[in-house]
């Protein structure tokens, strides 16, 4: 991966060395690390350009502590932008929840492949707070699992997430708080589950 001339090993070392408002791009298919972004590293905002290509997180799970099953998991108070690519995962890495959300986050052009996830009942992108825009981009479910879910936490604000333009959702979409809006184009939906 790449942040402007310097070149890292893997995308989870670029992420690690970002600063504030830059921006990480992929150079290849890769495969690796989950991504870990701590709380208020990314005020001004963090983008990473997928360049057209595939991450997947095939060791080492991430989250907070005792739950370490997340390819990404995003702390409060970070502007995140992720565009231009898939994220994905392989059965054997631990990861049980593609994306864990917090912040502030856009996916534009992604598509977020929740397919190997181990089990049932897995969410492939699950927000407890932030404002999240999912703009032209594929969140693919296996059956039996959920492709999105907008829930407030304990104490975080609720989050908000918009589904835009020609955004495809494949599963299951769980509303236990926070607000979910949908204006996309030709799309159908569902099992939308309020509980």
């Amino acid at each position: 991966a790449q942040i402007g001339t310097p070149r890292y090993e893997t995308l989870a070392d670029a992420i690690a060395a970002a600063q504030d408002g830059e921006t990480v791009k992929l150079l290849k298919d890769s495969s690796g690390d989950g991504i870990f972004v701590a709380p208020n590293r990314f005020a001004d905002g963090l983008t990473v350009d997928l360049n057209g290509l595939t991450y997947t997180v095939s060791q080492n799970a991430t989250g907070s502590n005792g739950t370490q099953t997340q390819a990404f998991h995003i702390e409060q108070n970070n502007k995140v932008r992720i565009e231009n690519g898939t994220i994905t995962s392989t059965a054997d890495s631990g990861v049980k929840m593609l994306v864990q959300n917090y912040a502030d986050l856009t996916l534009d052009g992604v598509t977020l492949d929740g397919s190997s996830l181990p089990g049932t009942n897995r969410y492939v992108l699950s927000n407890n707070s932030g404002a999240v825009t999912v703009k032209d981009s594929t969140i693919l479910a296996k059956e039996g699992d959920f492709a999105l879910d907008t829930c407030k936490f304990g104490s975080y604000a609720p989050p908000v997430v918009t589904l835009t333009g020609t955004t495809s959702v494949t599963g299951d979409l769980e509303v236990t708080g926070g607000k979910l809006g949908i204006g996309i184009d030709n799309a159908f939906f569902f099992n939308v589950l309020p509980r």
